[in-house]
């Protein structure tokens, strides 16, 4: 039985802003992940979690080699404790991922010890990433909120799912690497109850503010070809206010221009409709901001309205059909930008 902390680079490979502190790897961001080579005949994992309802309680699935277990989410119910994650069907090497399917707001995810039951971790060669590289900064939509719920469910992270959310289909679509920075609720000015505390420009510099107020994180450790920023559906409650007005053009033009400093050579992709219809003219002002200081590769694209008579609504969300259609259509949009 071998017993291994997250520490290694060479028997991990991380996806996702991934906070490591004192020999912990926290997976905060929706889709974040891990993956290791192991034999044996189970694995479990020591994991700690910052829970404060069963509502916000974080959900993981777990891939054998690609291949989802038959298993439905595995949830995090507890403060602290050993979670089995998985048993492997032979004497062979398998590669295991985790993912995290919920958001970095909620609650995270502390992985502090991997157990092999019978055997032990094995130093593999991980499967080659794609080349192009995505990043997707947004809200609920790009969370996976409610993703799996009923037309009217009330709040959980049990029916939250980053795998289904339209992000990640762009990019399964484009074979590219996705990363996530979503937070629910959140706008590009204040968010949906109006308080200018909560919008996502606030928390970018940060790995995971929401379990280290303080530590940075490195520009440099990811670089993204594309940038889709899918913020101002939590903005629009609030747009008919002079104030708010005001404060999302300069608020989102800052972090447009702000992006294009920190990687020069991406192509950034600004959406919004999917729940909200009314924000356009005031993404274009703002993008009208950026082109006047000279801010370059700034694109915009609008995504229909969902049609909940055809394709439905998941607490009062995007419902998965939905989702695979705007998919669809942001791949060709960043097709068309890349092109």
């Amino acid at each position: 039985m071998g017993k291994y902390n997250f520490m290694s680079r060479e028997l991990f490979d991380f996806e996702g802003r991934i906070l490591k502190d004192e020999n912990v790897a926290y997976l905060g961001f929706t889709n974040s992940k891990v993956s290791f080579f192991c034999k044996g005949k189970s694995v479990r994992c020591f994991i700690k979690s910052n829970i404060t309802e069963p509502v916000n309680m974080a959900g993981l699935s777990v891939y054998i080699d690609d291949k989802i277990i038959d298993r439905e989410t595995l949830v995090i119910d507890r403060e602290e404790g050993w979670y089995e994650l998985c048993q492997l069907p032979d004497d062979e090497v398998h590669m295991v991922t985790i993912f995290k399917l919920t958001e970095a707001a909620m609650s995270y995810v502390a992985l502090v010890e991997l157990e092999i039951c019978d055997g032990e971790l094995v130093k593999g060669e991980f499967p080659e990433k794609p080349e192009l590289k995505l990043e997707f900064v947004g809200d609920s939509i790009t969370c996976g909120y409610g993703v799996l719920g009923e037309p009217e469910s009330e709040y959980t992270l049990r029916e939250e799912n980053g795998l289904l959310t339209y992000a990640q289909v762009a990019a399964d679509i484009l074979d590219a690497r996705a990363r996530f920075f979503s937070v629910s609720g959140y706008g590009a000015f204040v968010d949906y109850e109006g308080n200018i505390e909560g919008n996502v420009p606030r928390l970018y510099p940060y790995v995971n503010w929401f379990a280290d107020k303080e530590m940075l994180y490195d520009y440099k450790e990811y670089v993204p070809d594309v940038i889709v920023i899918n913020l101002g559906t939590n903005d629009s409650g609030h747009i008919h206010k002079d104030w708010v007005q005001e404060g999302f053009i300069k608020s989102y033009s800052s972090f447009v221009a702000r992006l294009k400093e920190i990687y020069p050579n991406a192509k950034i992709l600004c959406i919004c409709g999917t729940l909200c219809d009314i924000m356009f003219e005031w993404i274009e002002k703002a993008i009208c901001v950026c082109e006047e200081r000279g801010v370059k590769d700034i694109y915009m694209r609008r995504l229909p309205y969902h049609n909940v008579a055809e394709d439905g609504m998941a607490s009062q969300h995007p419902s998965i059909t939905t989702h695979k259609k705007d998919g669809a259509r942001v791949a060709e949009f960043i097709r068309e930008i890349m092109n």
